[in-house]
């Protein structure tokens, strides 16, 4: 069991790491940004552009949701 439980620590600062390679957290500061700037007025009245924000938030939402999983699966192995 002390195996698994060092290899648990050691897999959390990797993804650690890896969070900050990916800027997690930018992404996260530009997930709300582009959701703020997708409730303004007349956000839809460019349509094209409208809808290039919106690929991109979906592309951050997805790389975020992707880590997030990772690290709730890994939190879920460590209290067991």
């Amino acid at each position: 069991m002390g195996e698994l439980k060092e290899r648990l620590v050691e897999t959390e600062g990797k993804l650690t790491q890896l969070r900050e390679r990916l800027g997690i957290a930018d992404k996260e500061k530009q997930i709300q940004a582009l959701e703020a700037e997708s409730q303004q007025e007349g956000f839809w009245s460019d349509e094209a552009r409208a809808k290039q924000t919106m690929q991109r938030l979906a592309g951050f939402r997805e790389t975020v949701e992707q880590v997030e999983k990772v690290r709730v699966a890994l939190a879920d192995a460590q209290a067991a």
